[in-house]
């Protein structure tokens, strides 16, 4: 094994290093382009919730930043339709009961203004949560409500 602090390993460590951060910039410049949201979402044994990463394809699929969804998992659930509520509680469970991958087909509210969170609605967006740990628009839907 070679030791990384040794002068001869020294070159050869920082070149892989900064290779390694080059492959991390323009995979993320990639991310960062396609609508989708690529998340990964931790559910601990003690029932703690929450997002490890989010792509910027939130403020798409959810309408909202990857930094509001890194600092609360709530921001995440007050979107999801209430009528389809249940089935994602119940994929959560079933999921974290039997450690498969989390699956789940749904609606989420957006507001009309995404400045405006909690605002009047924009309408119902349906996405499909894959086990790879993406979510991703299927198609918009007509206003469901407005919030008052």
């Amino acid at each position: 094994m070679s030791d990384p602090t040794l002068p001869s390993e020294y070159a050869a460590w920082s070149t892989r290093l900064r290779d390694a951060e080059r492959e991390v910039t323009l995979l993320r410049a990639i991310v960062d382009c396609v609508p989708v949201m690529l998340y990964q979402w931790v559910l601990t044994t003690t029932g703690e919730a929450r997002f490890t990463f989010v792509s910027k394809g939130s403020e798409q699929v959810y309408g909202l930043t990857s930094a509001q969804l890194l600092s609360d998992i709530r921001y995440s659930l007050e979107v999801v339709h209430p009528a389809d509520m249940p089935g994602f509680q119940q994929a959560v469970g079933e999921s974290a009961q039997h450690l498969t991958p989390f699956v789940w087909e749904g609606r989420v509210v957006l507001p009309a203004d995404p400045s405006e969170a909690g605002a009047a609605a924009g309408g119902a967006r349906e996405f499909t949560v894959r086990p790879t740990g993406v979510a991703m628009l299927v198609a918009p839907g007509p206003a469901l409500e407005v919030a008052g």
